[in-house]
């Protein structure tokens, strides 16, 4: 139905137009290009989509919103990296139109969440000159518009998994980016790097288990005063995956001396750390004495006993450490679901 109304639009008259209004033919347009974009048959309707694009540059009605829709109708339909690049290049350089910011984040965030066969990173190179593109557009360059690729980095790293056979090129490949980017970025005057993208690259780093990389990001923001309680979480996670025990416990008395106060997220990635260091006889007792104790504790609650027992049970002790919460914590002891008291979870 949307190329029968095209085509009919294509055959009208110049001199008798359908629509005379300028914001009709807008969103007539823009709805035959959502139209297209939501098809499954890439291969049919692209074509089509590209006269539309030419057809409304023609008529003096391209602009931001509809020219994105289709760079991203193209991205998605092309075959590789450099074939979805390459359609950005040309849409670009066809319309002359300057993507708004917001159209430049969808065009970024599509372009790093494509996948062909086992390439899921997209070039870092491309990607830097769609962010170049997008300042000379004008457009207000955030540290969120870097920090979404690492966030897409960090997911492909989780994913990873040792019987995987390219699992450790994977991993090695998404740290040679994250260094590599990490680079240009810091380099840059025209960049303002914030917490939450530091705590975002220390996260992907510590997943694609380059744990040196995620701690020195930490150090550099605990003595600038920066760290924030994400910070936290995110170092303790690395510490216990990579099996970095002392760090961890070096990490945890200096916040302590610090005088930084844990939220509960922070506790539970506390115990999950010491969980993972096998120290689960000092995870049970921060968990039943520590943890909510003083001024500032927090009160223990039914994740904190989750992950206790989780890998207590695993280690072949749930019952001895279900014995320590009834007898320290009988309050919560009482609030727990069955499964955590049977230990059937």
């Amino acid at each position: 139905m949307a190329v029968g109304i095209y085509k009919e639009i294509e055959e009208e008259p110049a001199s008798e137009p359908k629509f005379p209004n300028m914001g009709q033919r807008v969103l007539l347009f823009q709805t035959l290009l959502r139209a297209l974009s939501a098809s499954a048959n890439k291969t049919k309707y692209m074509p089509i989509a590209i006269d539309l694009l030419e057809d409304m540059k023609q008529r003096g009605l391209s602009d931001s919103s509809h020219i994105t829709s289709l760079v991203i109708l193209l991205m998605r339909a092309a075959a590789d990296f450099s074939e979805a690049f390459n359609a950005y290049k040309t849409v670009r350089e066809r319309t002359q139109v300057a993507f708004e910011a917001k159209g430049y984040a969808a065009i970024l965030h599509t372009f790093t969440t494509l996948r062909f066969g086992n390439r899921t990173i997209p070039p870092w190179e491309a990607y830097f000159q769609i962010i170049t593109d997008m300042q000379e557009d004008g457009a207000p360059i955030l540290p969120h518009i870097y920090t979404s690729m690492f966030r897409q980095m960090a997911r492909l790293a989780a994913r990873a998994r040792r019987s995987d056979p390219d699992h450790l090129a994977t991993l090695q490949k998404i740290v040679a980016t994250a260094r590599k980017l990490q680079h240009q970025l810091s380099i840059s005057p025209a960049v303002t790097l914030d917490v939450p993208f530091w705590n975002q690259l220390m996260d992907t780093y510590q997943r694609a288990g380059a744990f040196d990389d995620a701690w020195r990001i930490w150090d550099k923001l605990f003595h600038e005063g920066r760290a924030d309680a994400a910070s936290v979480s995110i170092v303790f996670d690395a510490c216990g995956r990579a099996g970095a025990g002392r760090t961890a416990v070096q990490i945890f008395a200096a916040l302590r001396a610090a005088g930084f106060r844990f939220n509960l997220r922070n506790w539970h990635a506390w115990l999950e750390c010491l969980c993972r260091l096998g120290q689960l006889d000092e995870a049970a007792r921060y968990f039943c004495i520590e943890m909510g104790s003083g001024p500032h504790g927090v009160a223990p609650d039914e994740e904190g006993a989750r992950i206790l027992l989780k890998f207590a049970n695993h280690r072949g002790v749930g019952d001895e450490v279900r014995m320590r919460i009834q007898r320290f914590l009988p309050a919560l002891w009482k609030k727990l679901p069955p499964d955590i008291v049977q230990g059937t979870f």
